[in-house]
């Protein structure tokens, strides 16, 4: 019998409200017999961000609730599928802090430690950062941008064959990915190429408007011309479209490896992002103020992964520098899940690679990244798991090697990156979507609660 995906019921909540509380216990028949406070449920909280390209508020959110309750349907025990709740709530205490979206719903799982399952509860945010970017970049800056980082890139691969990075106490030499330079010129190339139609239609388009529309590309077929032409104006406006909406988006969170015009925006979408998380690991419950959530997830898709990345980050520093470690956002943070990741990508082509007496620069950028400072630390190998789903059919993501020491260390804490790949996601370009509908996405999901 094939298994048949549930239905699923989604309860919204007006701003403030919160669900329907349990009944209370009966009363006991005695005033001296005490009745014995239920055990506090455990709860995971997953912080998810979006990639590139303008989002919907909440869509991301809202896929990832429905893959995670659609494993658990599938998987789990239960006589009815896992209702999903959409809730706004306010989780902390301070004032200042604003009411968070979130979807939640229940699981029944057995803890570490324990005989018997036990409900767990299951809450998703979401880092919604599409509005700050929209507008605030040109074509020609994202051409600009695409260029300079295959330049960049090329010259690496021709200078040293090595890609040299301050991780873990001192610079690391590490291999540049085979066909890395080929995948550089080729790239280089056909995007070139790509944007060659864009300056024929300019020229026509303009012959066309200076003559009265009866200038022809073609000689001897002004039908075919016509044709053509408005052939070329489709191309002229979906291509700068896609550029700006997407590898803009890109140009504009990573291009802040030198003084930029978009170090503003870029702070903007890493303050968004770090909100959620620092409410996040900042709520708690009850008198004694216990920490809500006993694991936070991060999950990042495309660009997301590298802001969700760079917020785990942030959070570590805040409650190292600011909590004195009070919030243990260390021993909290079991999973960061990256899918379609440029990570390794951005590392290499937006990092300055430099040598001699420049390396103190590069030394002071990593104590931003607590990652690739102290696997011990800031990675242990007993709570916490990096897992990257990638797909040899999606020109965005890869392998990430470049956050880890060389394989074969000495060092016994190192705890490397999992790179899983996706075989399922194998439909060239689209692969790089495809991720949210297949299985390994869910399986990982799963895993994490």
């Amino acid at each position: 019998m094939f298994w048949k995906k549930p239905s699923f019921s989604i309860k919204a909540y007006p701003p403030g409200a919160q669900p329907e509380a349990p009944p209370p216990p009966p009363e006991a028949k005695a005033r001296f017999v005490a009745v014995p406070t239920p055990p506090r449920r455990r709860c995971v909280a997953f912080i998810v961000v979006h990639g590139m390209g303008q989002q919907v508020p909440y869509e991301t959110l809202s896929m990832l609730a429905e893959n995670m309750v659609t494993q658990e349907a599938k998987l789990g025990q239960y006589q009815q599928p896992p209702s999903v709740s959409v809730v706004r709530a306010k989780i902390t205490d301070d004032p200042d802090d604003p009411p968070l979206a979130r979807a939640q719903f229940s699981v029944i799982r057995k803890a570490e430690g324990k005989d018997e399952p036990e409900m767990t509860d299951v809450h998703i945010f979401e880092a919604y950062w599409a509005p700050l970017t929209e507008g605030k970049i040109s074509l020609i800056q994202v051409v600009s941008f695409l260029f300079n980082a295959a330049g960049r890139g090329i010259w690496s691969s021709l200078r040293s064959g090595r890609f040299r990075r301050w991780m873990f106490g001192d610079f690391q030499e590490l291999p540049i990915k085979a066909g890395t330079l080929y995948a550089l010129v080729a790239t280089a190339v056909a995007f070139a190429i790509a944007l060659a139609p864009l300056l024929l239609f300019n020229r026509y388009w303009k012959d066309a408007v200076e003559s009265h529309f009866h200038a022809v590309v073609i000689k001897n077929h002004p039908v075919a011309s016509l044709l053509l032409l408005a052939v070329l104006g489709l191309y002229s406006w979906l291509v700068p479209y896609f550029l700006v909406e997407y590898a803009g988006d890109v140009a504009i969170y990573v291009s802040s490896y030198k003084v930029s015009s978009f170090e503003e925006t870029r702070s903007k979408i890493q303050e968004a992002a770090f909100a959620i998380a620092r409410q996040v690991f900042s709520s708690t419950t009850g008198p004694t103020k216990m920490p809500t959530y006993d694991k936070v997830v991060f999950v990042g898709h495309s660009l997301g992964s590298v802001i969700a990345y760079d917020t785990l980050n942030a959070a570590i520093c805040w409650d190292k520098a600011e909590m004195g470690g009070r919030i243990n956002v260390v021993g909290r943070t079991s999973r960061l899940i990256t899918f379609g990741s440029p990570l390794d990508k951005t590392a290499f082509l937006f990092r300055t690679q430099v040598s001699g007496p420049r390396w103190l620069r590069e030394a002071l950028a990593a104590q931003k990244q607590p990652l690739i400072l102290d696997y011990a630390e800031y990675r242990p190998r007993g709570s916490f798991h990096w897992v990257n789903i990638y797909s040899r059919a999606d020109i965005i993501s890869g392998r990430l090697i470049y956050y880890d020491l060389p394989a074969g260390s000495a060092n016994p804490a190192r705890n490397p990156v999992e790179n899983v790949i996706d075989w399922q996601a194998c439909v060239p370009i689209v692969a790089h979507i495809q991720y949210w509908q297949t299985q390994r996405l869910r399986e990982e999901l799963y895993k994490a609660i």
